[in-house]
């Protein structure tokens, strides 16, 4: 939340809500788990996130590490977050600044752009990340290009919010191909002013690079550990993983999830589902399987982790059945 202190800059301006910059104190940012670079992006993001030159965008399918990733730079290299959820519901009130009236009085509480300048001109650098910027409207989109090129400045309640000499500010967006829903296309003038990456939808190599289903089984299995598998091992109990484990995971399941990723993948390529699995739908896949297996209450886990991580994500009837099918002649499970 804003500060409510208020300064005002003369007379004809309406007192501005300050700003509380310890929430944007790179000291504070999150960093959930450790990102494991798939190549060399996170190099390649670093560096255009320091030179701070271009806007940056990354094009990705879901859940392959996208915010994770900024989320890393920042707190790695000491560069003030200020991370914005944007979408249709985005208005230019929203980017620029609006007027509120409470029993103080009325204040003028800082859009997104003049509040990202006012950060990175008290920390130094900054970097506003907005995560599917491209689910905003087309117009909304367009009042962004000042922001995103060398003015790097906004006239907002009679002051110009201009970046001070020596200071950065970095904007980054990420989003989803245009084949999911609600993405709409980057008006030509703005995405001009960006540089970006298109990633890959990841290999199978990559998957296995960065799922650690061992560490998975260690948190699931150790009560002192919270869920997720990023959480700091010093404090865990080496709890031994038995060969029936390790044999079920790296000869049947592993592999077969490989083989069927490529598949589901294709087949939404084709067009005959609407979604396909990722690193954080495998992710999910082995946590849940690990906590059925310690669940005495639980029968069948591995069918039980399939209808709760994988068939669940299917929302359509007629795909439901043909993940069904691809289950079944992969992994010789029969779901009900």
């Amino acid at each position: 939340m804003e500060n409510k202190q208020i300064s005002s800059f003369n007379e004809t301006t309406i007192p501005t809500a300050l700003i509380n910059f310890d929430e944007y104190d790179p000291q504070t940012i999150d960093v959930w788990e450790n990102y494991i670079p798939l190549g060399g992006e996170k190099q390649r993001a670093t560096q255009i996130i320091l030179d701070a030159t271009s806007p940056f965008l990354i094009e990705s399918e879901k859940g392959q590490g996208k915010t994770l990733l900024i989320h890393t730079i920042c707190k790695e290299n000491n560069i003030a977050l200020i991370e914005e959820q944007v979408g249709p519901g985005t208005r230019k009130t929203d980017l620029f600044g609006s007027k509120e009236i409470n029993a103080d009085g009325t204040l003028f509480n800082l859009g997104i752009f003049p509040r990202a300048i006012e950060v990175a001109n008290h920390f130094g650098h900054a970097c506003l990340y907005c995560d599917e910027g491209n689910t905003q409207d087309p117009e909304t989109q367009k009042l962004w290009n000042r922001i995103c090129d060398d003015r790097k400045s906004v006239f907002i309640n009679g002051k110009n919010y201009k970046l001070n000499p020596n200071c950065k500010l970095s904007i980054v967006w990420t989003t989803n191909p245009a084949s999911y829903v609600g993405i709409n296309s980057m008006p030509e003038d703005l995405r001009s002013r960006f540089i970006g990456e298109i990633w890959k939808y990841p290999t199978p190599s990559q998957i296995k690079k960065v799922i650690d289903w061992e560490k998975i089984y260690i948190n699931c299995n150790n009560p002192n550990v919270s869920n997720g598998y990023s959480q700091s091992s010093q404090n865990q109990v080496a709890v031994p993983i038995s060969h029936e484990i390790k044999e079920l995971v790296n000869d049947r399941i592993f592999p077969g999830l490989i083989t069927f990723i490529k598949d589901i993948h294709a087949l939404r390529m084709k067009g005959d589902v609407e979604y396909s699995l990722s690193i954080r739908d495998v992710n999910q896949f082995f946590n849940q399987f690990f906590k059925n297996h310690f669940d005495p209450n639980s029968k069948n886990a591995l069918e039980q982790t399939f209808s709760q991580t994988v068939l669940f994500k299917f929302e359509d009837p007629a795909e439901r059945e043909l993940i069904k099918v691809r289950i079944q002649d992969t992994f010789g499970i029969k779901l009900k």
